[in-house]
C-alpha cells in the first residue's frame, strides 16, 4: 500500500492550494476558495477534509453543506477514505 503525501490531506492553507491546483487545475483555485469560504466554522481539519474528499470542484458545494450541517460525518467520511486507501 502506498503512503499518501501529507499534502493530500490539505491541513494547511498552502497544502489545500497545492491539492486544489494538482487535482482540479490551477484555474479552479479561486472558484474553490470561494466555495470553501461558505464553511460556517472552518478549521484546518474541516477544510482539509473537504478538499480530500472532493473528486472535482463540483463536489465542493455539497461537502461544504455537509460540513455546515454535520461536521463529524464529514470528518468520519475522510477517515474512512484514508483507511481504505
Amino acid at each position: 500500500m502506498r503512503k499518501r503525501d501529507d499534502r493530500e490531506y490539505g491541513l494547511t492553507a498552502e497544502d489545500r492550494k497545492h491539492e486544489i491546483e494538482r487535482r482540479f487545475g490551477a484555474g479552479e483555485y479561486a472558484r474553490a476558495q470561494g466555495i470553501l469560504a461558505g464553511v460556517a466554522r472552518p478549521t484546518q481539519q474541516i477544510l482539509g477534509a473537504i478538499v480530500f474528499l472532493a473528486r472535482n470542484v463540483d463536489d465542493l458545494p455539497d461537502l461544504v453543506e455537509l460540513a455546515n450541517k454535520d461536521p463529524q460525518t464529514l470528518l468520519n467520511a475522510a477517515t474512512v477514505k484514508e483507511e481504505r486507501g
